[in-house]
């Protein structure tokens, strides 16, 4: 049988299906070095690029806009009722119990800022052992419903924590927190999700928020955002949320939904 990974749709995949407005992908080492390029060219295809940004972080990553969105975020939920009360039971042993605190699991993940997990406080939370909430975590891992972010200087077996996690993309996060997502989750997501499907390692960095490839650090903010944390990390850049352009070191957000 032969399987294929199918990453969710990307900022120009997106656009082309729902705008038919074509844009080329570029890679990491374009963006961080020719942005303000990238910037204008994209301006010059996209009426507001600030807008189109935003209406991917909500309901961009499945193709079930092109229906309706006004029904989007509920055709999402009944998508993560599939996975989690249909296929995962076909694959692992799971009850109802375990699937109401699978189910749990990612409501709590949605609404956090970028979730540095305390295992012992979050299988608490979840009401189950911390062996279990580990178990739980891998069988959403690769049920492709969050991501975990591993440091580089320790392994990524089943008993090693994360030092992050995230929803496996921005709408995830929009359908389950339920119109209050945390906004530093989204920005993270969204980066994260598309270093990820690009193809790029990403792992947890002494300073920043994500270091690609063991090379590129790159933190995630606000427009005003400064580069203080990382001011001393070569090959640092800050990406930025609602930058219309980009200066030395500092990035629009939203081009790196371009990578692939």
């Amino acid at each position: 049988m032969l399987y294929y990974h199918l990453h969710e749709l990307s900022m120009p995949e997106f656009l082309a299906m729902r705008d038919d407005i074509e844009l080329p992908t570029v890679s990491l080492e374009n963006v961080c070095a020719d942005h303000a390029t990238l910037v204008d060219s994209i301006k010059q295809a996209i009426p507001s690029p600030l807008k189109s940004f935003t209406d991917y972080l909500a309901f961009g990553a499945y193709l079930f806009f092109a229906e309706r969105t006004d029904t989007f975020l509920i055709r999402i939920r009944q998508l993560i009722n599939v996975i989690v009360d249909y296929d995962l039971p076909e694959d692992r042993t799971i009850g109802v119990s375990t699937q109401a605190k699978l189910k749990k699991l990612l409501y709590v993940l949605s609404t956090s800022v970028p979730f540095t997990p305390n295992i012992a406080k979050l299988a608490t939370q979840v009401e189950t052992s911390r062996v279990r909430l580990l178990e739980m975590l891998d069988m959403l891992e690769k049920a492709q419903l969050i991501l975990h972010l591993h440091s580089a200087s320790k392994g990524t077996s089943l008993l090693n924590k994360p030092q992050k996690i995230y929803l496996h993309n921005t709408s995830l996060i929009m359908a389950l927190a339920e119109g209050a997502p945390n906004v530093g989750n989204l920005r993270e997501t969204f980066l994260f999700t598309h270093l990820d499907g690009a193809g790029h390692h990403v792992t947890y960095p002494k300073a920043g928020d994500f270091l690609v490839d063991g090379i590129t650090t790159i933190e995630v903010g606000g427009k005003s955002k400064t580069k203080s944390q990382i001011q001393f990390v070569p090959d640092a850049y800050l990406a930025l949320d609602a930058a219309e352009y980009g200066s030395p070191g500092k990035i629009p957000l939203r081009l790196f939904g371009f990578l692939y």
